[in-house]
């Protein structure tokens, strides 16, 4: 990029009036900028992250999190430091492995005053496409960014230019209402509308909040049994060859008694595997009364936003329904991941029906995939209109490792479900053919308080 092009795109004054428009320069931090790159911080594991905003002589941090001292506290550099005034096309990332040894980076300042190594940047753009700034993350060594990093940074960036088209907005309603006298109806609207975005801000973020631990907790689950998984594929010949060594006559006592040795050794590791394997698929149980219709209705505000746009979800639920004893975190971890393996199942998009009812059953009541123990039951399922299974698919569901998503799967996730609906004394029903959706109901028994 030439230095003349730069300096022309950096001091047009059509770009710079719609960023003194934004009337963030020079403003306060704010939650909502700081939350967006706190969560870029934590998801891609980097120190540092900036809402950077271009004027014609410096940029400003509107949020940085992890810069450090003096920049931290002083809120903007000079563009001599600037690696975000180089951000000028729209939609397209800035990827930089190495400052030190990138032709036009590696004699900037920054490298030296805010140990700027590796750096990824996404443009910040009007619906005008005139770019205000990045959304950038930075790095103290040096890095090679992934897809999956970009992606989220992406998504984190559009995050940022909603809040800041909404400030905006905001400004240029302020900016009308001072013109002309008289419009207080106009101001009781503009203040109704932060309230709500406000609130929907508080919302948000406990939202978030739940989709982060649901997350993490999945994580946890899938790294366990994957780890498990591979050490139980090298204990098996393990194990093995020790019989067949075992059974061979020629072999002195004192080889035999090292065999016998090696094979204790590989029991005790295939029993910490059968309890790494437990815990990919269960937790500890902290119980209380809960009534299912509360839980579904707060799961349906974070379902909306781990499934498409494309999903429609419905809820149906039952005024008769009474308290069961269970754990929250882990009702939560089935519901996760029965219905995120419904929206999977309708990749064209579709309806995912939510419905709770109550339930007498007893021992003959069929379809069970644990033993039933007859009382009432608060029944909670969930069924879409996706590809179904056939019955051989429906006999496998609940073995660990076994899936039908390819290399995108685990096969952990029904086996967690599995684990978890027995250990509280419930039951699992499935209704599925193949072309016609599937009816995946689980069975908790209720509680008389």
């Amino acid at each position: 990029m030439q230095t003349n092009d730069l300096s022309t795109h950096i001091k047009d004054p059509a770009r710079l009036a719609a960023l003194h428009a934004t009337a963030l320069l020079d403003s306060p931090t704010e939650e909502a900028f700081d939350r967006l790159s706190w969560l870029a911080v934590h998801s891609i594991k980097a120190p540092v992250a900036l809402v950077t905003l271009i004027d014609a002589d410096r940029q400003f941090f509107k949020s940085s999190i992890g810069l450090p001292e003096p920049w931290q506290s002083l809120r903007q550099t000079p563009l001599s430091h600037s690696f975000c005034k180089h951000n000028r096309i729209a939609g397209q990332p800035l990827l930089i492995e190495d400052a030190r040894r990138h032709p036009l980076f590696r004699d900037n300042p920054a490298i030296r005053d805010l140990h700027v190594i590796a750096y990824l940047g996404i443009p910040l753009v009007t619906s005008d496409l005139y770019i205000l700034g990045s959304f950038c993350i930075i790095d103290s060594v040096p890095r090679q960014w992934q897809q999956e990093e970009v992606s989220i940074v992406q998504n984190l960036a559009a995050a940022v230019m909603t809040e800041i088209q909404l400030r905006t907005e905001i400004s240029a309603r302020k900016q009308a209402e001072e013109q002309r006298d008289g419009f207080a109806e106009l101001n009781n609207r503009l203040q109704e509308e932060i309230d709500a975005r406000r609130q929907a801000e508080s919302q948000q973020h406990r939202l978030e909040d739940q989709l982060f631990q649901a997350q993490k907790m999945e994580a946890i689950g899938r790294l366990a049994g994957g780890v498990a998984h591979d050490f139980n594929n090298l204990l098996s010949p393990i194990l093995g060859y020790c019989e067949l060594l075992s059974a061979d006559s020629d072999l002195s006592d004192r080889h035999k008694q090292y065999i016998d040795q090696i094979r204790r050794a590989g029991n005790h590791a295939r029993d910490l595997v059968s309890q790494l394997l437990s815990f990919s698929r269960k937790q500890h149980l902290k119980v209380r009364p809960w009534n299912l219709n509360e839980a579904v209705e707060d799961f349906e505000k974070l379902l909306r936003t781990a499934v498409p746009a494309n999903i429609e979800i419905r809820v149906l639920l039952s005024p008769e329904i009474e308290p069961v004893m269970a754990d929250p975190g882990q009702i939560e971890q089935i519901l996760m991941n029965v219905a995120v393996n419904a929206a999977d199942a309708m990749p064209g998009g579709g309806t995912m029906t939510i419905e709770t009812a109550l339930r007498l059953l007893d021992e003959a009541s069929g379809g069970m995939y644990l033993e039933v123990s007859p009382g009432q039951y608060a029944m909670l399922a969930i069924s879409d209109i996706g590809c179904g299974m056939d019955n051989e698919t429906q006999a496998r569901i609940f073995e660990p490792f076994f899936t039908t998503k390819g290399r995108s799967g685990t096969g952990l996730g029904l086996a967690m479900v599995f684990g978890i609906v027995k250990q509280h004394g419930g039951n699992i029903r499935i209704c599925s053919e193949p072309g016609r959706g599937t009816n995946f109901q689980i069975f908790l028994p209720v509680t008389k308080l």
